[in-house]
């Protein structure tokens, strides 16, 4: 069985453009978001790797983790889950 076969690609788009927009409407108020340490091994060390749909990811110089920080609430991303329509899409 191919993924296309259980996931045509027309919804698939149809999920990431939901998805994107959804990003736009609950993560936009960047002056929210937390800065955490690595969630492995908690350093503070490391540094911007690069940027995803305006999310900064970075690599800790310890143990190798990618992660996002600064990144959203807890309770931005629960509203997100609830919420959000490509949430609801996808279910």
């Amino acid at each position: 069985m191919k993924e296309f076969e259980i996931r045509p690609r027309e919804l698939f788009d149809a999920y990431l453009e939901l998805s994107r927009r959804d990003g736009e409407i609950f993560f936009s108020d960047v002056d929210r978001f937390v800065a955490i340490p690595c969630p492995a091994c908690q350093s503070e060390r490391g540094g911007e790797a690069f940027r995803k749909h305006g999310f900064p990811y970075r690599q800790c110089e310890t143990c190798g983790t990618l992660y996002v920080s600064p990144r959203p609430t807890a309770e931005m991303i629960d509203r997100f889950y609830r919420e959000s329509a490509s949430s609801k899409f996808w279910a």
